[in-house]
This record gives structure tokens, sequence and C-alpha cells, in this order.
């Protein structure tokens, strides 16, 4: 079982650069911010329906057929991408093609590119923003029982909102990302309202509207905030690395929702519940940071 789901891993690690290299250069630069927001709001919804339709199938037919299953809806896909194969392009440059002119230096790539200033400044962005998300959806139930003496049902309503419109503000950010250069400044916005959203409902026992509030304007500017990243980061990334770029910095996300249980587990545990909120609101600081630094295209 190790050795099969590891290889499933290995086949799963290729998509995020695959289907950012796709993207990147199938669509028309003019759609480019709603295509990302409907391809991030689809793995989402995909996430969210994927446990309820495996416990249907194996509950009805059985954990065989349900993982059987799964695998075929991949294959199903696979049909569904190659009636398309004409439309599909790739991020691939040519050698020759990346040969500089006389007299005029190359784009860094390899190791170079990825240790950038750019592209690590987009990792930390991913990486934190990776973290502030698992620290609302995991941990923000409990800090605000634990923090207000907040009955469970009213603590999951309001992160029930949260995650509705954090949703639906990837929608909605695809359509700001195509209609707006100003990218940063809308990044900038929505990070900025979640820290003193956060700072808010650390220090203030909200009745349950004005907390659902709260948290439905932090899941819009979270979610808004989605396509938006995915812009800034295909700006900054040189022709023929998109895959590449976005590959490493998926890792961000990876390391940042796997170190974020570690400090808010602790937090909790030890008696300070405010914490938690009051460290997503310092790590939406750290993302502020990383937006407003100037990030050209990569340079030598």
């Amino acid at each position: 079982m190790l050795g099969l789901v590891t290889v499933a891993a290995i086949g799963n690690s290729v998509f995020h650069p695959a289907d950012y290299a796709i993207l990147a250069s199938s669509i028309t630069p003019s759609r480019m911010g709603r295509a990302f927001s409907v391809h991030t709001f689809s793995g989402h919804l995909g996430s969210a329906a994927a446990p309820a339709a495996m416990i249907l199938l194996a509950s009805t037919f059985g954990w065989r057929t349900a993982l059987i299953s799964a695998g075929l809806f991949g294959l199903l896909v696979v049909a569904a991408l190659a009636t398309q194969w004409s439309s599909l392009h790739d991020d691939a440059v040519p050698k020759k093609a990346k040969a500089a002119p006389a007299g005029k230096e190359t784009e860094p790539v390899g190791l170079k590119l990825l240790l950038s200033k750019p592209i690590i400044l987009f990792f930390l962005f991913f990486a934190v923003l990776s973290f502030t998300s698992t620290a609302i959806q995991a941990f923000s139930v409990s800090a605000l029982v634990t923090l207000h003496d907040m009955p469970v049902a009213t603590a999951s309503a309001a992160l029930t909102a949260y995650l509705l419109c954090s949703a639906g503000g990837i929608l909605i950010g695809g359509e700001i990302a195509d209609r707006t250069s100003r990218h940063q400044l809308i990044a900038a916005c929505a990070f900025i309202l979640t820290a003193v959203l956060c700072i808010v409902i650390a220090s203030v026992n909200l009745p349950l509207l004005p907390l659902v509030l709260a948290m439905v304007a932090m899941g819009l500017g979270q979610g808004v905030v989605r396509p938006v990243r995915d812009m800034l980061l295909r700006a900054a990334a040189p022709s023929g690395s998109v895959g590449k770029v976005f590959g490493f910095v998926s890792a961000g996300i990876a390391a940042g929702s796997a170190i974020a249980p570690i400090p808010l587990g602790w937090l909790l545990d030890s008696g300070r519940p405010e914490w938690v909120f009051y460290l997503i609101a310092i790590f939406m600081a750290v993302a502020l940071v990383t937006v407003i630094v100037p990030k050209a295209k990569a340079q030598p």
C-alpha cells in the first residue's frame, strides 16, 4: 500500500507545474485572471465534494469500488483533455530561442532563477498564505471556543461563512484581476483587511452577526487574492519557466500548511488562543511586505 500511494503521489506531484504552464500558454491574456480563478475554484469544489462522494460510494458499494471509481474518473479527465489536445499549449521555449542576442545577457535559469530575489519572495508569499489559510480552517473554531467561551456551533457557523465566501471570492477575484493591472494593491488591501479583522476578533468578544460578517469579509478577501496571486507570479516568471516557477512556489504552499499546526497547536495548549489570530495578523503583515517589495521579471 505504501508503495502504491508513493507512486500516486509522484504522479500527482507534476500537477501544479504542468497545469499552470498550460494555462499560462493556452488562455487569452485578457481572460487569464478568470481562468486562474475557475481553476482554483474547481480545486476547492473537488476537495469539498470528494469526501462525501467517496463515503457514499464506499458505504454503498465498498471501499474497493470507491477507490476504483476515483481512478476511473482520472482516466475520464484524460479522455476529455485528449479531445482538446490541439488547444493545449505549454510554456516550453526551444533551446535555440533561449540563446541571447550578442551583447545581451540571458535570463537566469535553473537554481539561479529559483533562488533569485523575486522567486524567493513569491515562495515566501505562497507559504505565508498557506499558513494563514491552515490557521483559519483548522484552528479558528478551537481558538474562538477557548478565547470567548463561544458555543462550538457559533464558531463553526463563522468558519462555514468564511469558507463559502472564500470560494465565492475566488471567482470575484478572477473578474477583478482581468479588469485591472494593479494586482499588488488588491492583494495589499486584502492582507490589511484580514490583519485588522483578526486583531478585532482576538480582542473583542463579538456577537454572532458581527463575527460572521467579519469572517465573511476575511473569506472574500482571501478568496480574491488567489487569482491575483497567480497573475503576479505569472508576470514575474521568465518565458519558458512558468512550470518550473509555479512548481517551486507550490512547495511553499506545502511548507506553510505543514509548519502551521506546530506553533498554533502550542499556542492553544499554552492557553493563549488570542495569539492564533494575532499570529495570522503578523503573517498577513509579512505577506504585505512580500507584495509591496518591487519584483520585476527575474533578471541576472
